[in-house]
């Protein structure tokens, strides 16, 4: 059996692997079972406190710590970029209708891969690591966004059918085109569209790893665990450019059959500096540590 020292437990912030050794680590928490209460003026880093069973525990979202964007941060966006991509689809369905009331061309993009949802949804659907990034793995999630293709193709081809039609001067069968892509098509890529933000913000939670410090308790919360690795501490390196720190990083681990380098974490100094009672402690204990 190997020595706890030497075990580290391998995590995920944004797109790189960290570690920490397993010796601190308490147990881990899924995000979405826990209630993180966020002060509205908290130090950079701090995600707040949380109730763990009769234990009220701080939090530090180490994304903003260690120079990320926050995890909520992202998916706002993303939910906010399928809002905005949505509500493209809601007008471009109407300046149709407009244009042929109003007996004039239609000028907006009729090719469906080119428009700026057709683009996102091709750079994903056609790349699979990033569909499962995406949906983290869900298969409830991939089937949503798999199926917006069909709908989507059909809304914009109407558009030369609408023309044609105009050119011929058949206005009534052109309109009732348009109503009837806005009671079928558009109506179910409007309710894909709420089903996509409703999973993906629930889907994208993190994981509290519940950490132990001479006794005092911390919260740090990550993307995702992955796997326990075994490593001596004396392999760590300290290579200055390549760690995202601040101090917080304490060098980098290079293993065998990794393409990235882990960024081994400093538990420690994360106590010290956002529970500075337990610091406080642990410099007061070491006279008698050191005298025994």
């Amino acid at each position: 059996m190997s020595d706890a020292s030497n075990r580290w437990l391998t995590f995920q912030l944004a797109e790189y692997t960290f570690a920490v050794n397993i010796g601190m680590v308490r147990e881990l928490l899924s995000e979405k079972d826990l209630t993180i209460t966020r002060p509205p003026q908290a130090e950079h880093g701090i995600g707040g406190v949380a109730r763990v069973r009769d234990d009220v525990v701080p939090v530090v979202d180490l994304r903003p710590l260690l120079g990320f964007r926050s995890m909520h941060e992202e998916t706002n966006e993303i939910v906010q970029m399928l809002s905005d991509r949505e509500q493209d689809h809601i007008n471009w369905l109407t300046e149709l209708e407009s244009s042929v009331k109003e007996e004039r061309p239609f000028t907006l993009q009729v090719n469906p891969n080119l428009c700026a949802f057709g683009k996102w949804y091709n750079s994903l659907i056609g790349n699979q690591s990033r569909l499962n990034e995406f949906t983290n793995g869900d298969l409830t999630l991939t089937e949503v966004i798999e199926r917006f293709n069909q709908p989507h193709q059909r809304i914009h081809r109407i558009a030369q059918r609408v023309t044609d039609l105009v050119e011929k001067g058949d206005v009534k069968q052109a309109m009732s085109i348009i109503e009837e892509c806005h009671d079928t098509d558009l109506k179910l890529m409007i309710d894909l569209f709420g089903r996509c933000r409703q999973l993906y913000a629930t889907l994208r939670q993190g994981v509290l790893m519940i950490c132990d410090w001479h006794g005092h308790h911390l919260g740090a919360l990550v993307d995702s665990v992955d796997e326990v690795v075994i490593f001596k501490p004396d392999e760590m390196h300290d290579i200055a450019g390549l760690t995202n720190g601040n101090g917080f990083v304490d060098g980098v681990a290079n293993l065998a059959g990794r393409d990235q380098l882990l960024q081994v974490l400093s538990i420690e100094a994360i106590f010290r500096r956002f529970v500075p009672h337990a610091a406080e402690e642990t410099r007061q204990s070491e006279p008698e540590l050191a005298a025994v």
